[in-house]
Order: structure tokens, then sequence, then C-alpha cells
């Protein structure tokens, strides 16, 4: 079996859902059915192990060993925020707005995200966004997960899955960069 993915103009709907590892070794979720309209949040514990992350790499179109359906907008409608975030060497404008790095979006916007994400020291004038460095060594993760708020809130996707997108901050940092997404 495969889960299969279909379209839906809003709502995220898992629909007798089964997760398996990829080698089909072991069952991690089985038989699970919710809705999450738009614009709701939903937060999934359990102790580590238990298939929480192989759940939202399912939903995120990552992970696709098991059964059941998974209706959801398209991809470019769900951004998926991990602990450790993609970066690359390269231009900091280029990592706010990855993964779409045609947008034309104003310097003077993208000051004011890193503003809202608490990451200013990176970039004081429009120059500076043009710096390439290999951030994913000089940023802490806790930086690297706030420039990946910044991508949120950039590209505004319908939904965002988090997976433990938010470890390295501490709480009050938590508190406000959730609140601005």
């Amino acid at each position: 079996g495969r889960i299969e993915r279909l379209q839906s103009p809003n709502d995220l709907v898992l629909e007798s859902l089964t997760v398996q590892t990829p080698d089909r070794s072991r069952v991690l979720i089985r038989n699970l059915s919710l809705v999450v309209p738009q614009g709701d949040h939903l937060m999934i514990v359990g102790s580590s192990g238990s298939g929480k992350s192989s759940l939202l790499r399912a939903v995120a179109g990552l992970w696709q060993a098991g059964s059941g359906r998974i209706f959801c907008p398209g991809l470019s409608d769900i951004m998926f925020l991990p602990q450790q975030p993609y970066l690359q060497a390269g231009k900091l404008r280029d990592q706010l707005l990855y993964p779409h790095r045609h947008l034309n979006v104003c310097d003077e916007d993208l000051l004011h995200l890193l503003i809202r994400v608490r990451l200013a020291h990176l970039a004081a004038q429009p120059a500076d966004l043009q710096t390439a460095r290999d951030w994913d060594r000089i940023l802490s993760v806790g930086e690297q997960q706030r420039l990946a708020f910044a991508r949120v809130l950039l590209h505004r996707p319908l939904f965002t899955v988090l997976d433990e997108a938010t470890s390295a901050l501490d709480v009050s940092v938590q508190a406000q960069v959730l609140e601005v997404v």
C-alpha cells in the first residue's frame, strides 16, 4: 500500500491513514481520521519514536509508506518546518525567499521580516541582504529556526507543518514567533 494524496481546496483531511516505516516493518500510526480546517491549529504529542514526525512527513508529502488518504491543498500551499531548517551557502536574501527564490519582494519588506523574527542583527541595510555566507554554519539552530519562520511569514502558506521547529528557542521567543505566524 501507499498513502494516497488528493487535492482539497482548504481543509486538511486524514482518512483511515496508516503510516508505516519505509521498509514497512513497523506500523507507526493506524487508521487515523481527522479534519483540520484552514486556520485551525492541531498539536500532536507523544513519546519519542511514536511516529509524530513520520505523520507530519506524510502530511507534507515526504512519506508514502502506509495506506489511507490525505486530502490537502497542493504542496505549494504547505510549508514543512523541521527541527533543523534547510539552509545553504549563499545570499541572505535567497535564504529568506527559499523555496521560491524568484519572488519579487522589496528589500525593505525582507528587513521588516527579520525584525519580526528577532533577526534584525543579520541585516541593518538592504545591501546586507546580498551578503553571501555559509548560513547553516554561522547561525545558531535557534536563529535558523527563526529564519524558517520568516519564510512562513513571507510565503503565507495555507498550512504550516511544524516538527519541533521551535525546539532551540527559549519560551518567550517561541511565544513571540508563534504569535506572528
